[in-house]
């Protein structure tokens, strides 16, 4: 029978079990008798009662950990099952559980469901978020929550949602086989996305929780929806958006916004205008904002925001580097990457832009922060190479050349390594000419911390307009990182007279947009070279909202990182 060992161990981590005990739990569908049930501890014994049962029944686990006498520890998580509305004990065909699908995205797409975990559960759908422990979450507000996404998603969609709140809990194990209908309807359940552990918890969610009452009481109202705040319309628009980037025709999109629609139902000329925003959108009016709900201009004062300014000092001066680069001279002078700002890289051909930036986001996934590259150059196994280089120290030319270079020591090395590499929250965008839309709407579908673009003279098409087309570009990105509090790092040629002389901000290529834009700006040149290919190169900080300065560090040729000179 089907397993998929990844999603099961990962359910496992999600739920947070590790260190607690697991109530498991099979059932035959078809016969609605108990096959097993048992209370094991720890990710092992749970995999060896899943190969045990895997296919003879549906398998359960109890939603929250448990104590050695069964009894629940804490609220670890919420679930939320959608599931289409059909005969009972039957599985859905294909066209419903794409209606469970398409019911679960579009409840990701409001803003404040959108951190939610979704995976296929064989013939529905669930959405997970997982709990900290001190939340001190309550069964009844989780009860809140449901019933809250209930009446969001009922009746827009053929879908019910399946009341699952109660602490003793047990939810189908992701990974497993469903075994409901005939054996070619059956399904193994999944996750449909990559989970980014660095964002397990979401604090929005908890400030959601605590704003229901943690116990009923007669004529007291529960939470008041948020929706009143949200503009329906850019709730479309982001849906349709969505669609069109899974791939989604014009016509598809406009009946699902006719059917589904937050708004589009009551307006229907809202659909029209919708859709030919999302297919004739640009990448500046994107970047810009387009169809953002105007906000009010916020006027700061010393009467109104003194005390929170002084608060803000006060907290900054405790705290490390937001970002920190792995670099401490080079933080100590521009107190590291800062969201919302954009760094230029620059260097001539060679130098070590991409290993510079490599390095730098090496660090921040070791941080758990999360990154996005955009690479215009390599692919994403290149990307993935240079990353397991520095995390194994195997060559980077043994990687590159995998057929003939890698020994078995390499070999068992990267094996050790896959399960780090497979937790990273990196995400890879290979492009040779990404435009600003394109960079926009994988920034808003990944949220990362930093984002680094490698590098920007690729993004110009036109000889004529190269220096118009570079100018809108940066100013787009420096827009985004505002937009999505994120950094960038953004990697630059540098012209050829900066091989005579020594690198100057005039030497970036082609756009003095990149120096105006940037919040800070790093030179590279190499100050000497040795035979075994290790140079020391000197990061200049050429602009800088703060003081300047220059550090010095050292290349590393066999896993092409940086290291800082001590």
């Amino acid at each position: 029978m089907s397993l998929l060992l990844r999603d099961v161990k990962n359910h496992y981590r999600l739920l947070q079990h590790d260190g607690y005990y697991s109530q498991l739990h099979a059932q035959d569908k078809q016969t609605n008798k108990q096959l097993s049930r048992k209370l094991v501890q720890g990710v092992d014994e749970v995999v060896a009662w899943i190969r045990e049962n895997n296919g003879k029944g549906d398998l359960y686990i109890g939603r929250n950990p448990r104590t050695p006498d069964g009894k629940v520890a804490f609220l670890s998580n919420i679930c939320i099952d959608i599931d289409p509305i059909r005969k009972k004990d039957t599985a859905s065909t294909p066209e419903q559980l794409h209606e469970a699908t398409m019911a679960g995205k579009w409840l990701v797409g409001l803003p404040e469901y959108s951190e939610a975990i979704l995976a296929c559960s064989g013939n529905g759908v669930h959405l997970y978020w997982s709990l900290k422990e001190h939340w001190d979450i309550t069964q009844e507000q989780v009860k809140e929550f449901e019933a809250d996404i209930r009446k969001k998603i009922e009746g827009r969609f053929n879908v019910e949602v399946d009341a699952i709140h109660d602490d003793p809990r047990l939810v189908k194990i992701i990974g497993t086989q469903a075994t409901k209908g005939a054996p070619n309807e059956r399904r193994v359940s999944k996750f449909m996305s990559p989970i980014n552990w660095s964002r397990l918890f979401d604090d929005r969610v908890c400030q959601r929780l605590h704003s229901y009452p943690k116990a009923q009481q007669p004529g007291v109202p529960t939470a008041v929806s948020k929706e009143a705040g949200v503009d329906r319309s850019e709730l479309d628009y982001g849906l349709a958006l969505r669609l069109k980037r899974d791939g989604a025709s014009k016509d598809s999109i406009r009946a699902f916004l006719r059917q589904h629609g937050y708004r589009a139902p009551e307006r229907p000329d809202d659909i029209e205008r919708i859709i030919n925003k999302v297919f004739s959108i640009s990448g500046d009016e994107r970047a810009e904002g387009w169809g953002e709900e105007q906000k009010p201009i916020e006027v700061y004062t010393p009467a109104t925001h003194g005390k929170e300014f002084l608060r803000r000092l006060e907290q900054n001066a405790e705290q490390q580097s937001e970002l920190s680069t792995g670099f401490p001279t080079l933080d100590k002078y521009t107190g590291g990457l800062k969201k919302g700002s954009v760094w230029v890289v620059g260097a001539r051909t060679g130098i070590g832009k991409t290993s510079f930036s490599i390095t730098v986001a090496n660090h921040l996934l070791a941080d758990r922060k999360k990154v996005l590259l955009f690479s215009t150059e390599m692919d994403w196994v290149d990307a993935f190479g240079r990353f397991a280089s520095i995390g194994t120290g195997v060559s980077l030319h043994a990687i590159t050349n995998a057929r003939h270079e890698l020994t078995l020591d390499d070999k068992q090395k990267l094996g050790k390594y896959a399960d780090t590499l497979e937790s990273k929250p990196l995400f890879v965008v290979e492009e040779p000419e990404p435009s600003l839309r394109v960079v926009s709407e994988e920034i808003s579908r990944v949220r990362p911390d930093v984002f680094i673009f490698d590098h920007v003279q690729r993004v110009a098409n036109s000889k004529d307009q190269r220096y118009l087309e570079l100018a809108k570009f940066i100013k787009g990105l420096n827009t985004l990182c505002r937009q999505n509090d994120c950094a960038a790092i953004v990697n630059s040629q540098l012209n050829r007279i900066a091989e005579q002389e020594t690198p100057a901000l005039s030497h970036l290529k082609e756009c003095g947009a990149l120096e105006e834009e940037a919040h800070c700006v790093v030179l590279l040149s190499a100050l000497s070279h040795s035979p075994t290919g290790e140079a020391t190169v000197l990061a200049d900080i050429a602009k800088n909202r703060g003081p300047k300065g220059k550090v010095e560090l050292k290349f590393e040729p066999i896993t092409a990182k940086f290291l800082e000179v001590v």
